[in-house]
Formats: structure tokens, sequence, C-alpha cells
């Protein structure tokens, strides 16, 4: 209650918050940076638990479903892939403005431009570059509920020593137009129909010349 919600129907996500019953759900997400390691949020949380984080990390950190809820919500999505081994289109990466980033990662610190002189893993993948603003929206789901709550935009990048993409922050509220918040709310209602999740989440997004992308939910 401590945030001032610019939902238009911010008022039900009080009454949601305010219910007795929360502790049926199976399920409470944490995010916005600690998806890599819970631990650091309580100490008494175990990631390698399955039960808790399997199945939501492994939803949550999905290239496939960021570009399925994205499509499903009227949002864009960057060319994404997965960087492996076998990559055989390397010319046009290296031709174009390409990320490396990495779904163990946050805070952008292994956000980098693409060079392929870095290792490949498992887990990194390939984004494309969008120029844009970057704004973040946190979203709360339950049973049959998907709605947007909040929106704040994040600082310039500027220069840090662990790397040019490290987040520095940001600044809000802000708030978006009707239509965007409309969008948004279609957003949470793919991601709600598709998953179990219950609590509160976020996703990073960026705003260009050509319209909203997702660039990932963290």
């Amino acid at each position: 209650k401590s945030f001032q919600l610019l939902s238009p129907d911010a008022s039900y996500v009080e009454q949601v918050m305010n219910q007795n019953d929360i502790e049926q759900y199976p399920y409470v997400l944490f995010s916005g940076g600690i998806e890599s390691d819970l631990s650091q949020f309580n100490p008494t949380l175990q990631p390698d638990r399955p039960a808790f984080l399997s199945q939501p990390w492994s939803e949550m950190r999905s290239l496939n479903n960021w570009e399925l809820w994205a499509n499903k919500a009227g949002l864009l999505f960057p060319e994404t892939r997965p960087l492996k081994t076998d990559t055989h289109d390397e010319t046009s990466i290296e031709n174009s403005r390409y990320l490396i980033k990495d779904l163990k990662s946050a805070g952008g610190l292994s956000v980098a431009w693409y060079n392929h002189a870095i290792p490949h893993m498992d887990t990194r993948y390939v984004q494309q570059y969008i120029e844009g603003s970057v704004f973040g929206v946190t979203f709360l789901t339950a049973p049959s509920l998907g709605m947007a709550v909040g929106c704040a935009e994040a600082w310039p990048h500027r220069q840090h020593p662990r790397g040019p993409f490290v987040f520095h922050g940001c600044i809000g509220p802000t708030s978006l137009h009707r239509e965007e918040w409309k969008c948004m709310d279609r957003f949470a209602e793919a991601v709600n129909r598709s998953t179990n999740w219950t609590g509160i989440w976020g996703a990073d997004c960026i705003r260009s010349e050509h319209g909203i992308y997702l660039l990932e939910i963290n």
C-alpha cells in the first residue's frame, strides 16, 4: 500500500491484496531482479526446491513465452534467439546491432554487445537492440485475475565498471496512456491464462518509434 497505483483498476488491487485466504495459493512469485538468487531476498527460501522455483522460473524466463504473450497482447517483440554453439548466422548477427543476455542474470550485469568471442552457454541468448526509452511495468496475477498496477521509467544508461547496460534504478511512478494500460492488462491476462502465478511480478519494455516492445519478464 506504500505504492501509488496508476492503473484504472487500482482499487481492485487493494481488494485482492486484502483478502485473508492468500495462504491457499500454491506460488508467490517475487521478481524484479532477484530471480537469479531468491535466497538474497529471504534466507529461508531454497532456490533449488522444484515445487517452489523450477516451474515458475522456467515459465518466467522463457524466450518462447515472452514472444507468445507479447503477440497476444499486441506488443512488439525484438528478434530473440538462444545463443548456441551451432549458430549458423553469426555473420548476420555481427552486421546488425544485437545484445547478448543471460537468463540467469539480472540488473544488466551480463548484457553486452554481441561478440563472437563470448563463450556460448545454454542460458545465454541474443536479442536485437531496440533504440528507445526503457520502462518497467508491475503486474499482479491471482486466480482469474491478471492486471497491470504500476509503471516506472528506467534511468538512462551511463558508464559503470560492470558494463554499459547495468541497471541504475527507476524514477516513478509514471503513467501510461489508457490504451497502453489496456495493452498491459492484456499481457497480464495472457500470462495468467498460461501459468499458475500468484503475486506481483514485473516486465521490462521499451518505447520506440515503432511502438512498445517487450524485452523480458524479470
